[in-house]
């Protein structure tokens, strides 16, 4: 995946954007599949700071439609924590899924 990354980078920070933006739209169509939440961390891991942009967009996720797969992919990202937390502490969130944040943060 370093290579992907690295060419992610070569395209560079705006059209990175742009590429985050349809695959953010894809996300909503698809109901984030995690297949398009991989696609979406290759631009956030070439780009960092578009990392507040995706944690914005799984933000809109419908607290019963939260998966136990996201939290490995986002774990260790520093722009997911408040939103993890957010998860975490909603009522509607899966208990599976808080489980899954709360072994995350080795709690």
């Amino acid at each position: 995946m370093s290579e992907l990354i690295e060419r992610i980078k070569e395209i560079g920070e705006t059209e990175a954007d742009i590429v985050l933006n349809r695959i953010i739209r894809l996300g909503r169509t698809s109901q984030w599949e995690v297949n398009t939440l991989h696609a979406a961390l290759h631009i956030t891991e070439a780009f960092p700071a578009l990392g507040s942009k995706l944690a914005l967009a799984l933000g809109e996720i419908p607290a019963k439609s939260r998966k136990t797969t996201y939290i490995p992919a986002l774990r260790g990202k520093p722009w997911a924590l408040e939103m993890l937390q957010q998860w975490k502490e909603s009522k509607d969130t899966p208990t599976n899924v808080k489980k899954a944040i709360g072994l995350q943060e080795g709690k």
